[in-house]
């Protein structure tokens, strides 16, 4: 029997029943086409997850019968902050998504000289909300019970300013090493910068180098940003995280 996964910024306890908002009661009725005291497991972002069922598929909004708490699993073992070109629409949803699936801890989109697309006070906004529901979405789907952080856009100069003490490095083509000619990291901390469509400048570059990042390639192959992203994840969580 199918267990959906269902996000709720409402508080949830065991043995409660807890009535789901509009939007989450149309996902998980109309959109997923969940039956009567069908499994549904809850998550709120606060760690842990809720086991329960489904009261009434003809009810809305719906309500789901809290049975028993599932605690978070162990922590991740590195926790990487994502720096990523701000890209076109498609592009920056699949980056955002798969970054989400492979575990990052904080997302910062960043506007850079090639980024395709420029936002306004209005389209900022809009744009926020958007990844903020793709990233829910996706912890929905891949079983991660907190949320990774996703921070207002800034410029590159500012962000990669920040933060001197985690790991850092910058992919990019034409660097001299890979990761996996990189001995080990200094603690479990790691910042990761990923160009826009087009990639970054030779200034953006220098830049990242003079505060810290170090340059690495992907390989023989011209990546676009969003499989950039996947790959550079990946490599991350294979050295040095908790993938394979």
């Amino acid at each position: 029997m199918r267990n959906h996964r269902i996000y709720t910024e409402t508080p949830l306890a065991v043995a409660t029943t807890v009535v789901l908002p509009a939007a989450a009661s149309h996902h998980l009725l109309r959109v997923l086409r969940c039956r009567d005291h069908e499994p549904v497991t809850l998550f709120n972002g606060h760690g842990g997850s809720y086991r329960g069922r489904l009261v009434s598929a003809s009810a809305h909004p719906a309500k789901v019968e809290i049975l028993e708490f599932e605690p978070e699993p162990a922590p991740p073992a590195l926790l990487i902050t994502l720096g990523l070109g701000i890209s076109r629409s498609v592009h920056m949803d699949y980056a955002v998504q798969k970054s989400v699936e492979l575990g990052v801890h904080a997302l910062a989109p960043l506007h850079t000289q090639r980024s395709n697309v420029k936002l306004d006070r209005q389209r900022r906004q809009t744009r926020m909300e958007h990844w903020q529901k793709t990233i829910i979405h996706a912890c929905e789907q891949c079983g991660r019970n907190t949320l990774p952080a996703l921070s207002a856009p800034s410029d590159l100069q500012d962000w990669v300013a920040a933060d001197r003490d985690a790991a850092r490095f910058i992919f990019v083509p034409t660097a001299g090493q890979a990761l996996s000619q990189i001995a080990a990291i200094n603690g479990r901390e790691v910042r990761v910068l990923v160009g826009p469509e087009g990639g970054f400048t030779d200034k953006e570059q220098e830049t990242a180098v003079t505060h810290g990042f170090v340059p690495i390639t992907l390989g023989p192959r011209t990546l676009r940003t969003e499989t950039a992203t996947v790959a550079a994840l990946a490599a991350l969580q294979v050295l040095w995280g908790d993938l394979c």
